[in-house]
């Protein structure tokens, strides 16, 4: 059934051929109920028991990610080691995620109007891929972007693994956009010369998501659903290479 559609939603979705969707954020509330500090904090305690010592500021750091990537400025095979125990709580936080509401309608209606879908996550690929075989959505992302295909030390990962997914695909970053519910997202895209839809979230702001970039902003996944099932690509699928 079609939908009236805001014009300058439209505009943006004419051109989009490639859908660019972050799992957690987006897609899913990744680690509901999982405690993220717990995770930084053992890896504290690996380097600590090795006999490294750092700031307090560093110490006390809850994100595992940030913790992370200070293990592998310490020593790539500390780095490694880290990366080893968040890979471990992804693959755990895989099983317990909680979808988001209208999630699976925006990735069917992407697949029902022949736009191809990448899933980016700065997660490992093998947790991606768990989460969306468990929610019997892996056939409908044409390809998966986790860490790994990032630099282990990058400055900024958003960017970074976006552009990797317009590679996944070969794709015309023109032909492409980032679907995210965070002002980083409308930002990252901005950043990488792509579109950007921003969703807004329970605790969101139209207004913060709105321009960045020339983002325009939707009020709900099911509503991009709709207006996606409404509004045909132009012209031919320019988005796959050659």
């Amino acid at each position: 059934m079609s939908m009236r559609v805001r014009p300058h939603v439209a505009r943006v979705l004419a051109r989009t051929h490639t859908v660019l969707i972050p799992l957690d954020g987006t897609l899913c509330d990744f680690f509901r109920g999982v405690d993220t500090a717990a995770i930084a904090n053992g890896i504290y305690e690996m380097l600590f028991s090795a006999g490294h010592r750092m700031s307090v500021l560093t110490a006390i750091e809850p994100d595992p990610l940030a913790k992370m990537g200070y293990a592998y400025s310490v020593g790539p095979n500390y780095g490694a080691q880290a990366e080893e125990m968040v890979r471990e709580a992804e693959l755990a936080a895989a099983t317990t995620a909680v979808p988001a509401s209208g999630a699976q309608e925006v990735l069917q209606a992407c697949r029902a109007s022949g736009r191809r879908v990448v899933v980016v996550g700065d997660t490992c690929s093998a947790a991606i891929e768990a989460y969306l075989d468990l929610h019997g959505l892996r056939h409908l992302a044409e390809a998966v972007v986790g860490r790994e295909q990032r630099p282990a030390l990058s400055e900024w990962p958003g960017v970074d693994l976006v552009r990797q997914a317009v590679k996944a695909l070969g794709a015309e970053p023109s032909g492409c956009t980032l679907v995210s519910m965070s002002v980083l997202g409308m930002w990252v895209a901005a950043e990488v010369g792509i579109r950007a839809i921003g969703v807004v979230s329970r605790n969101g702001s139209r207004k913060h998501l709105a321009g960045i970039g020339g983002s325009v902003v939707v009020s709900t996944l099911p509503e991009l659903a709709g207006a996606l099932t409404t509004v045909p690509v132009m012209g031919s699928h320019a988005s796959r290479s050659g």
